[in-house]
């Protein structure tokens, strides 16, 4: 055998140590992404299962839908009421000015409608019915109030998510369509102050320019917005890890995880659901 003294390592095995760690730290958020859309997936599945069954229980679907419905409309109903009415106030005047008031309404259908009105009405209700369920499930969690719940064979997903989902689905749809109605409306008393647009003008065109198909991808967009919203806060609020340095403030960190994946989930949805929709 040999005595030959080893060869020294290479650059590329000198700097393999300091490239492991870039990639660890490069890919450490994307993995608690991963992980927290994996934890919803199969709450979501189980969430449909017990309902598939007949599991949820219509006293805290109603508690649920009064608070998502309650809390929720103020702030959908002027978030979304003052963004038609700003986009009028931008819109209305300039196309005027070129002739065009005959589709002032319609534009601003065409984007209340397909767009703004559902994406405004789910930031609203994710800023205050997801953020809230995010809160209350952490705090249930860090009391160990899920524990007693399991050593009860009272399962946490049938009797906390279910309902919250299933009262998400059903009022954002109703949240979005009353939003929207009073935005276009707004813009209406816009066009019809800063432009002179008459009134009758601005909604023969909005009825010409609306289809039934729209209204449906408005309630399509809606439910599945609010799908993510529930998946995902509920998830968050279930499986979400402190580290040391986050030791607590396990609320306030989880309800910003939550509201920011929550957002990024409803851009990307509401691009994928566009281009499917409306693609031509």
């Amino acid at each position: 055998m040999s005595n030959a003294p080893p060869s020294p390592p290479s650059l590329w095995q000198q700097s393999f140590p300091l490239t492991r760690r870039l990639v660890l730290w490069a890919s450490t958020p994307f993995q608690g992404v991963l992980t927290t859309l994996g934890f919803a997936v199969v709450y979501l599945r189980h969430g449909v299962s017990y309902g598939l069954r007949g599991k949820l229980s219509v006293r805290l679907l109603l508690q649920q839908c009064a608070f998502v419905g309650l809390n929720s409309l103020p702030v959908a109903v002027i978030l979304t009421a003052s963004t038609g009415m700003v986009l009028a106030l931008q819109v209305a005047g300039e196309m005027a000015g070129q002739g065009g008031s005959n589709y002032v309404g319609g534009l601003m259908s065409l984007a209340m409608v397909r767009e703004l009105g559902p994406v405004m009405s789910a930031l609203a209700v994710l800023a205050m019915a997801g953020s809230a369920y995010t809160a209350e499930i952490t705090s249930m969690r860090q009391t160990q109030q899920l524990d007693a719940m399991s050593m009860l064979q009272v399962d946490p997903i049938r009797y906390l998510m279910l309902p919250r989902g299933v009262a998400l689905a059903c009022m954002l749809p109703m949240l979005t369509l009353l939003s929207t109605v009073l935005a276009l409306w707004g813009g209406g008393w816009i066009s019809e102050t800063t432009a002179q647009i008459p009134p009758a003008t601005y909604w023969d065109s909005v009825h010409q320019w609306t289809k039934l198909g729209d209204l449906g991808a408005l309630l399509l967009k809606s439910v599945c917005f609010a799908v993510l919203i529930g998946a995902l806060c509920c998830s968050v609020g279930f499986t979400n890890e402190t580290n040391q340095e986050a030791v607590g403030n396990e609320v306030g960190n989880a309800v910003t995880k939550a509201v920011v994946w929550s957002f990024i989930a409803i851009a990307v949805a509401d691009y994928g659901l566009s281009l499917l929709l409306f693609a031509q």
